[in-house]
């Protein structure tokens, strides 16, 4: 961690049943998925020798993917 900055996770148990655990599960599923589209992303253009897109250029070209909405 550089230049003096403090980081910090929360860590929370969430205690779900039935349609609440299997939503959450889904949601999970999706949200790794959307990752793994980004970092792909990122890394098909370092390794093509482009520059490798920013946090706000990546929301620009990833609001309009599928797995987004």
């Amino acid at each position: 961690m550089g230049r003096g900055k403090l980081y910090k996770t929360n860590v929370f148990r969430i205690d779900a049943a039935g349609q609440q655990l299997a939503t959450m599960q889904a949601m999970a599923r999706r949200v790794s998925a959307f990752w793994n589209v980004g970092n792909y992303l990122c890394r098909q253009r370092f390794l093509a020798g482009e520059s490798v897109p920013g946090r706000f250029q990546l929301d620009r070209l990833l609001k309009e993917h599928p797995l987004y909405r």
